[in-house]
């Protein structure tokens, strides 16, 4: 049995296995709380609408997860390049830096670029004009780049899929 005091000797799947696993439970809880407790509390302004008890909590979450993940983000990168600049370029033959050093730029760029092109057009959300231009470009953003990567990968797969399918 893995014990927390041992957390030095654990495998990286292992340390991945346990954070999963404690974010999907406490998520799991929330959500469940947040559906149970309290969902049909009207809203004072209007009626029409509800304001669930634990709104804050899961906004909370939500703010929580997006900073750690950031962090993390953020520290990976950093190891990365600081390991990755002491190593060949090529691993097993596979040009890995080039390719590890390209994705990061494409990235990048798609994302400034969907930023650059993404709509800041106010819409109506719960019966509100939402006209904060921030936060209406960063969604675009993530809709535009997560598209585009979708179905780059796809392309991908079925690509290289029929590829195969013909060499053998």
């Amino acid at each position: 049995m893995l014990r927390l005091t041992d957390i030095k000797t654990w495998t990286a799947a292992q340390i991945s296995r346990r954070i999963f696993l404690a974010i999907t439970s406490m998520s799991l809880l929330l959500f469940v709380l947040f559906w149970t407790l309290g969902f049909d509390t009207p809203y004072e302004d209007s009626p029409n609408f509800n304001a669930p008890l634990l709104t804050d909590a899961l906004l909370w979450l939500m703010v929580m997860l997006l900073l750690g993940a950031s962090a993390l983000t953020a520290w990976s990168v950093a190891t990365f390049i600081r390991k990755r600049g002491n190593t060949d370029a090529r691993t097993n033959n596979i040009p890995a830096k080039a390719i590890s050093y390209t994705m990061a730029i494409v990235t990048t760029t798609l994302l400034v670029l969907s930023f650059s092109v993404g709509s800041s057009e106010p819409i109506r959300a719960n019966g509100l004009l939402y006209s904060s231009w921030l936060w209406l470009k960063s969604a675009d953003m993530f809709i535009i780049t997560s598209s585009i990567m979708i179905a780059v990968a796809s392309a991908t797969i079925i690509t290289f899929s029929i590829i195969n399918k013909r060499r053998k």
